[in-house]
């Protein structure tokens, strides 16, 4: 699946934050060069710009957020026409390396992900009965369905929107245009990193 969606949700937070950053510029050139009650009203006028475009930016995020939702909904529609030879390897006891050599195979077949869910499923039923005190054999973590791949998208949205929620929050630790770890975080956002590599292998 297209990671296009997070890339939109970037753009969005990016686009806030220059005009963010260029309205504070603005905002103190206008300080320093009208008298006071101009200088404020023009900054004013500054405000209520950058409050639509932060209404814009919400709104490209949560557009993103929905087409993503949308894509997982999609993928996750059952067609027999995805069905490969490989379904015969599942009347098989598969050793916990090849089951997840199947599902880094098939993690972008929505009908074959669901047949190796269920087969790890059965099997991890079938261990538990056998030895109560042990666990499954399959690791059904990395197996992707619609609720996991929905849930990148919407946990890059809330990532998002904290970042443009720190953008407005000047004078406070990592808030603000002139904050170097707001301007890092804004960079690195949808970048695979250690705290994302497992969002990033679902989609």
């Amino acid at each position: 699946m297209s990671r296009q969606h997070i890339t939109n949700m970037k753009n969005a937070v990016q686009g806030y934050f220059t005009k963010a950053v260029q309205a504070a510029a603005q905002a103190q050139k206008n300080t320093d060069m009208y008298r006071a009650d101009v200088a404020e009203a023009e900054n004013a006028k500054l405000r209520d710009a950058l409050q639509a475009a932060r209404w814009e930016a919400e709104a490209a995020i949560r557009e993103a957020q929905d087409a993503g939702r949308a894509d997982a909904e999609r993928w996750g529609k059952l067609s027999g026409a995805e069905m490969t030879d490989d379904t015969k390897l599942l009347q098989m006891d598969l050793s916990s390396d090849q089951f997840a050599d199947l599902v880094d195979r098939y993690k972008d077949n929505g009908t074959m992900t669901t047949l190796l869910a269920q087969y790890a499923e059965r099997k991890n039923k079938e261990a538990a009965a056998a030895d109560p005190l042990g666990i499954g054999r399959y690791d059904v973590s990395s197996i992707p369905t619609v609720e996991k791949r929905a849930e990148v998208y919407d946990k890059f949205a809330m990532s998002a929107r904290n970042l443009i929620t720190r953008v407005d929050q000047n004078n406070t630790f990592g808030g603000g245009v002139n904050s170097p770890m707001l301007k890092a975080s804004i960079e690195q956002f949808g970048e695979p990193n250690a705290f994302t590599a497992g969002l990033f292998e679902l989609i």
